[in-house]
Order: structure tokens, then C-alpha cells, then sequence
């Protein structure tokens, strides 16, 4: 990943994730706070070079206030397949 694409992500993370901020985007234990995050999305920047992340709506329910995304790419990146990649989810 180009140098200035982790600094873009270090830099958002320090004002929109606090240092108790969770992902739980992988399979393992969810990641805590900004560097763990900031981890996961390096690789996901790593493994899906064109990337585009997509707002599908905001909403709120009992939970709270869910922003909607969806993520697309090509597993493009070190060991990649080539396949297309469609993800959807929500942070709270």
C-alpha cells in the first residue's frame, strides 16, 4: 500500500475512531482501538486495490444509529484470486 494511503487512514482514524472503538470485520477476535483497526484496513487495502467502499443508508433502530456500507473490490493483491468481492455490513 502507497505510504500516503496508511497516512489517510491514520489520520481519519484518529477523529472518527476512539481508542475503545471495536471491528469485528474478521473472523477472529474483534480488533480494539485505532491501531487494530487501522491494521485490518491496510489489508483490506492490500488485498482489494480498488476498493470502493459505499454508504447504503443510515438508520436508526433499537441498536442505535447503523451507518449501512458496502464494500467492493478485486482480490487483486499478493496472492489474490482475481475474483470480485461484494461485502456488506454496518458499524454501530
Amino acid at each position: 500500500m502507497p505510504k500516503r494511503g496508511v497516512a489517510k487512514i491514520l489520520k481519519a482514524s484518529r477523529h472518527f475512531s476512539p481508542s475503545t472503538a471495536r471491528s469485528a470485520l474478521t473472523t477472529g477476535p474483534p480488533a480494539v482501538g485505532r491501531v487494530a483497526i487501522v491494521e485490518i484496513a491496510r489489508g483490506f487495502m492490500s488485498d482489494l486495490p480498488d476498493m470502493i467502499v459505499t454508504m447504503d443508508k443510515v438508520a436508526h433502530d433499537e441498536e442505535g444509529i447503523k451507518f449501512h456500507w458496502t464494500l467492493t473490490g478485486t482480490n487483486a493483491g499478493p496472492g489474490g484470486t482475481g475474483k470480485r468481492v461484494r461485502i456488506s455490513g454496518y458499524e454501530l
